[in-house]
Formats: structure tokens, C-alpha cells, sequence
């Protein structure tokens, strides 16, 4: 799926963009404004800046300390001007660091600004491909977090999952838009019950998390770890030992980008790759598949999010309904018949959460009426995923 991201931010009035080859001046952070200006100049002083610049005294004060504390600059003492004043003080390029003077051949420059305070606003910003190529997996990441990503938070993304092949999908999506680990923050979150019920000593099991999560994403700092839930009531039979890991990326105008580009990406869902891709992404997150029962449920907040899954599975022939809304449970789409499940398993929907991909078999496997070749098949996928887990 190809996304014309220029299109896509002319639909939203709250970002605006510079196409590319145009000057970048209005989204330089200050601090690189002054560099740019010096490395023209070499040689100023901060009432030139001030001018030259269009810029506040105390704005241009922050920016060249900043710069002088990196060693980009050093200042210079000149003659004595008056009493009062004293000596006038220059700036002088020391080292320079490289400064995108446009916008790169390819891409665009969404940006937009926010006021803190009276007079003081700032920019946010950042660069991004006119022609976004979406693949399968970038597509159901979207999938993912329109199920568990956070949708409260004004200022940041944020996604919590103890699933390793959904946290890798989802920082490989970050990656299509250069955002590197560096920029994120990481915490692990805890059931309380593990503690209490497995007897196992808080710190061993920090430090276990964190090796495990460092294997699979590579070297992260972790801010802090979390334990939520009560003491009440029984642990799950197989409970997260190693945590879910929560990822979090504080940029405003980046947030307001994803949700505009989420709304393009459901808008455009008419390949059955696409509806596929989307599927699996959604169902890792939100899918419910006991191992008792014979349904699958969907459970969302929003109605006309379930309406827009259940219209995707149609297109693929799958057969469910939306159930009314108690006062206990939300509404949430059923799927109840073995033929359903046999398109969902053939199209590999748990794809990216294999203990739901295992009790889909499982489920599948219960029913007498199967025909003994495609049991045989279910069986050696089912041995597979016992053997690449024990691996």
C-alpha cells in the first residue's frame, strides 16, 4: 500500500509541511538556527544574533550557552565599551556539526507549532518520505495499535505487550519513520500476583526481564519497572515471566501524524493482502481464543471499530456477529463456526502471538467432524510450535 503523505496532511488542518528543496529556517530548533547563522558569519556577537536572527536576548543567551557548553563555540572578550556595560563579547565558530540547510529530494517536512506561554512557541517537526510504501508487516503493526496502542495520551505513542514477535513489529514500523531505540523510553510491567505466587525474588526476576528483552530488541535503558494488578483472585497458567514491555515515543507532532495516517490506511483496505495484514495485527492485540470454549472474541470500546473488522472479515468469507453490550463486557464481535476458523488458521491471523495461534489448532482439533487428512496437518503445525518454543 502506497500512502501520498502530502495528501494525507493537506485532509488534516493541524499540520503543515515544507516540500522538498525548500529552505528548513522555520523548524530549526534555535540552537541550530545560531549554528548555521555562525557558520556563515564565524564571528559575531549576541546583539548581532539578536538582530540578524529576529530572535529574543534570552532565547539567544540559552542557545549559545548550549553551544559553548558542546565546545561549538568559544567567546571572545573585546574592548571595553563602558562602565556599566563593560566588555562586549563576540562569539567565534570553534567546530561545526551538520545542519540540513532543505528539505531532502523525496520527502517532506511535517511540522507545526504550540504556544507555552505568551510569547514563546515552539516547533515540532520531522521528515518523512512523499511516497510511504506500507508492507504487510507495517500494515499490521497499524493493526496492533489500533487494538492496544494508547489512544488517551496527547503528547506521545505508547504500546504494552508481553508478545516478543508484536514488540518487534512494532519498533521495525518505528524504523520506517528513522526513529532509532535511543529515542524511546522502555519500562517492564509486572503482575503483582508473580511475586506472591511463583515465590520467585523480585530483583532475580528484574534482571531475567531484562536480558530477555535486551536478546530480542538489542541494548535499551529501562526508566522503571512496574507491578500492576491486586493480590486478589488466581495467576493465569502461563503468566508473563519476563513482563510486558512498554514502549513509549514522546512526539506530539509524530502522534498526530500516526492517527491521520491510521485513518488513511482503514480508508484504503481493499487488497485482500491488506485486509489480511491489518487482521493479524488487530487479533494479536485484541483477539480472545480460550481453550474451553468454541468462539473467538473481538472486544473493543468503540462500536464502529468492530463494525469495521467484522466488515473486513466478511470480505474473507468469515462469518460472525456483534453481541449486544452488557453491564459487564463492552460489545464485541463472536465467531463461533469451524468453517471460520478453518479461514482463520489457513490465513495464519495469530501469526504474530503464537500461544493464540496454538489454541486456535486446539480448538479446531476438538471438533469429531474433521477430516482426518487436515487433522494430520494441524497436528505437525501444532508439534512445530512446540518445538520452536522449547528451541
Amino acid at each position: 500500500m502506497i500512502i501520498h503523505t502530502k495528501k494525507l496532511i493537506i485532509k488534516n488542518s493541524n499540520l503543515k509541511f515544507l516540500d522538498e528543496k525548500q529552505e528548513i529556517d522555520i523548524v530549526l530548533k534555535k540552537k541550530d538556527r545560531v549554528m548555521k547563522y555562525l557558520i556563515k558569519k564565524r564571528r559575531k556577537t549576541t546583539k548581532d544574533i539578536e538582530r540578524d536572527l529576529n530572535l529574543k536576548s534570552r532565547t539567544v543567551r540559552k542557545a549559545v550557552n548550549n553551544l559553548e557548553k558542546g565546545g561549538f563555540i568559544k567567546r571572545i572578550n573585546n574592548q571595553i565599551i563602558n562602565k556599566k556595560i563593560g566588555k562586549s563579547i563576540f562569539w567565534e565558530l570553534v567546530k561545526s556539526y551538520k545542519i540540513k540547510r532543505t528539505v531532502p529530494k523525496g520527502e517532506i517536512c511535517i511540522f507545526y507549532k504550540t504556544c507555552h506561554g505568551k510569547n514563546s512557541k515552539k516547533t515540532h517537526y520531522f521528515f518523512i518520505k512523499e511516497n510511504l510504501l506500507l508492507d504487510k508487516n507495517s500494515i499490521s503493526a497499524i493493526g496492533f495499535f489500533e487494538a492496544e496502542g494508547s489512544k488517551t495520551k496527547i503528547k506521545s505513542i505508547e504500546v504494552v505487550n508481553s508478545e516478543p514477535e508484536l514488540i518487534k513489529l512494532f519498533i521495525n514500523f518505528l524504523k520506517l519513520f528513522k526513529i532509532q531505540k535511543e529515542h524511546l523510553s522502555f519500562r517492564i510491567i509486572f503482575n503483582k500476583k508473580i511475586l506472591l505466587k511463583k515465590e520467585v525474588i523480585q530483583k532475580d526476576l528484574e534482571e531475567e526481564s531484562k536480558i530477555f528483552w535486551n536478546k530480542l530488541i538489542g541494548n535499551v535503558k529501562y526508566n522503571k519497572f512496574n507491578y500492576t494488578g491486586n493480590l486478589i483472585g488466581n495467576l493465569r497458567e502461563n503468566p508473563a515471566m519476563n513482563g510486558s514491555l512498554n514502549i513509549n515515543y514522546n512526539n506530539t507532532v509524530f502522534r498526530n501524524f500516526l492517527f491521520e495516517l491510521i485513518k488513511e490506511v482503514k480508508e484504503n483496505l481493499k487488497e485482500r493482502e491488506d485486509i489480511i495484514a491489518y487482521l493479524r495485527g488487530f487479533f494479536a492485540g485484541e483477539g480472545y481464543v480460550g481453550k474451553k470454549d468454541r468462539e473467538i472474541q473481538i472486544a473493543s470500546i468503540k462500536l464502529d471499530e468492530l463494525n469495521l473488522i467484522k466488515s473486513l472479515l466478511e470480505k474473507l468469507n468469515v462469518s460472525c456477529s456483534i453481541s449486544k453490550k452488557t453491564s459487564t463486557a463492552p460489545e464485541r464481535i463472536i465467531i463461533t463456526n469451524l468453517r471460520s476458523f478453518l479461514i482463520l488458521e489457513s490465513i495464519d491471523i495469530f501469526k504474530f502471538h503464537t500461544n493464540k495461534k496454538r489454541n486456535l489448532i486446539l480448538k479446531i482439533l476438538r471438533y469429531q467432524s474433521l477430516d482426518q487428512t487436515l487433522k494430520n496437518k494441524l497436528k505437525r503445525k501444532l508439534f512445530k510450535i512446540s518445538t520452536n518454543e522449547v528451541d
